[in-house]
């Protein structure tokens, strides 16, 4: 899916979400854009949160999709994959430190299993190649 055809995806949604029915211009800023998407049912809904990071990810918009993949880490079945993406969100903005530091966040987590673990160990190795550190 193009970045248009993602960003077109998103808009129409925040139509289908808008409970006032107001009008909605493709021209609004990206705030009114996801005030616009997140209005909708009071119960969090992880998945659109998950959504959205997952677009905005694709759209090269890395501090909202961080935003949005912090959200929707709040869901115990998202949290482990939410982490990775967090820190994929700033290592693609060279902030490869702060990647490595949410990586490691999820690695002391209390209820991780063997999977989850090894799966944030690859995340933290991929990001130590990246960068040459071949001290941790």
């Amino acid at each position: 899916m193009s970045k248009t055809e993602t960003a077109d995806r998103i808009f129409d949604k925040a139509v289908e979400n808008n409970r006032k029915n107001a009008p909605i211009s493709k021209d609004c800023s990206l705030s009114e854009f996801r005030d616009l998407l997140h209005a909708g049912p009071e119960k969090e809904d992880y998945k659109k949160h998950y959504d959205l990071g997952m677009a905005y990810l694709d759209m090269g918009l890395f501090d909202e999709a961080s935003e949005e993949f912090s959200i929707a880490g709040n869901d115990p079945s998202m949290t482990i994959d939410c982490i990775i993406k967090v820190g994929r969100c700033y290592a693609e903005k060279g902030e490869y430190n702060r990647a490595l530091a949410a990586l490691e966040e999820g690695l002391s987590l209390e209820a991780i299993g063997e999977t989850a673990a090894t799966t944030l160990r690859y995340a933290i190795i991929k990001i130590c190649e990246q960068t040459g550190d071949r001290e941790r």
